[in-house]
């Protein structure tokens, strides 16, 4: 194999591996923006339960540090990746000590993926955890609202039987009073009968 094909080979790996490099940020970009987003969603939903989500969200920064520190690595590994490249365009004379730094260029590439895909993995164990942690708030959450319920049907069920209460009652009150006022209606009846008698009497005594 001819120099100007290992350079050209060289070319296509390092171009392959940059490129890799860049999906794999975006990748990461977007994990973390949904992330953020899941957290803001749910925010509301478990605001009484902050002790959990508290603990779930330092479990998220702390991967999101760690995604942050990846991808420093990755940076670095793509510094070291384009200093490569100089040093290959400027070597071209010197072909073994270009493939050589290369060879190393390499190394470090293939190292910082590693320490990517470590910290991709740390990323899912976080929103494992977050998941987990969502799926205990909403199980709190359907408990409460059912006791609501329960509490809001023992309630009107107290309701309905005070209203029965209070109708009878006020039935019988309205019994009582409508007996009250016929007893007074007849003893009054009586009263004015007997004036009426004495009156009369005493017309009949002296005319």
């Amino acid at each position: 194999m001819s120099s100007e094909h290992r350079l050209d080979r060289l070319e296509k790996i390092v171009r392959a591996v940059v490129k890799e490099g860049l999906r794999e940020r975006r990748e990461m970009r977007d994990r973390i923006n949904a992330l953020i987003s899941a957290q803001i969603r749910n925010e509301e939903a478990f605001a009484q339960y902050k002790l959990r989500t508290e603990e779930a969200q330092a479990k998220t920064e702390e991967a999101m540090a760690q995604l942050a520190r990846a991808q420093t690595n990755t940076q670095e590994a793509l510094a070291h990746t384009d200093e490569s490249l100089a040093h290959t365009n400027e070597s071209l004379a010197y072909t073994n000590e270009s493939l050589a730094h290369t060879n190393e260029s390499l190394a470090h590439t293939n190292e910082a993926l590693a320490r990517t895909n470590e910290a991709l993995a740390h990323t899912q164990e976080a929103l494992t955890h977050t998941s987990e942690a969502l799926a205990d708030t909403n199980g709190v959450i359907v408990q409460f609202m059912r006791r609501t319920d329960e509490a809001m049907v023992q309630v009107a069920r107290r309701t309905d039987e005070e209203t029965v209460r209070l109708t009878r009652a006020q039935a019988e009150t309205e019994e009582r009073l409508k007996a009250f006022i016929m007893n007074t209606d007849e003893k009054l009846n009586v009263f004015i009968g007997a004036v009426e008698r004495l009156v009369g009497g005493r017309s009949e005594g002296n005319p």
